[in-house]
């Protein structure tokens, strides 16, 4: 259970204890229950506030970790997800592809022409292109399932959980097409997939795997450009 799920399970139970503090009062002072309607509304009235009250500070502690955790995971410059929360969700969905025996695919990113456009351009523009892909990563995978990532610099990583190769190459395409549209083509994307082998010891390997396929693409084998998308 996380902290914020303890908390407000905490905040629940001192809740209900306030709520009836009325009612056990009055038994305590009188020696029975509310007997008449008036009484009887009393005690109600004071246990709905008290209970409205503890919503109230449920919905403000609520808030308030959700913003601490998003904070914590997320990359403050492109929106995407940053690379602790990278490591922790690369080594769970291997873990649980292993188990399920399910495919899922990890892609590995880098921008091409990124830092000539940085020189030229200045880094503030740099930092737009940087949102503008984390934009597109956001706009383009589905919530929950792809995990859109910066790794740091202009390297990002989508994790698509129980999504084969064939799915990958998709959604790799749309990516690709969409930046070089925004970008007029001065910016591109190559882009290493690795889908999960049994053969796999780690998530490690399935990382290197991914990064190692991205550099291949981008160098080409053979003086032939192989990067997906070109």
């Amino acid at each position: 259970m996380s902290r914020t799920a303890i908390i407000l399970s905490i905040t629940a139970i001192v809740m209900l204890i306030l709520a009836a503090v009325p009612w056990v009062s009055d038994y305590a002072e009188s020696g029975h229950w509310p007997g008449t309607p008036l009484e009887f509304l009393n005690e109600i009235t004071a246990s709905c506030i008290t209970f409205l009250l503890g919503a109230l500070i449920m919905f403000l502690i609520y808030e308030y970790f959700k913003d601490v955790e998003r904070l914590l995971v997320m990359d403050h410059l492109t929106g995407v997800y940053n690379v602790r929360f990278f490591s922790e969700k690369l080594r769970w969905v291997f873990v649980a592809s292993r188990r399920t025996k399910i495919k899922s695919t990890l892609l590995f990113m880098d921008l091409d022409g990124f830092k000539k456009y940085n020189d030229v351009h200045g880094h503030m523009q740099g930092n737009m292109i940087l949102e503008l892909t984390g934009n597109i990563l956001l706009g383009s995978t589905r919530k929950f399932i792809d995990w859109p990532f910066r790794i740091g610099g202009d390297e990002f990583a989508v994790l698509m959980e129980f999504s084969d190769k064939k799915s990958a190459e998709t959604l790799a395409h749309r990516l690709q097409n969409r930046l070089k549209r925004e970008t007029g083509g001065e910016i591109s994307l190559t882009i290493g997939i690795s889908e999960i082998r049994d053969s796999m010891k780690n998530e490690t390997q399935w990382l290197e795997e991914a990064d190692t396929e991205m550099y291949k693409n981008k160098r080409g084998i053979n003086g032939k450009d192989i990067r997906i998308g070109h």
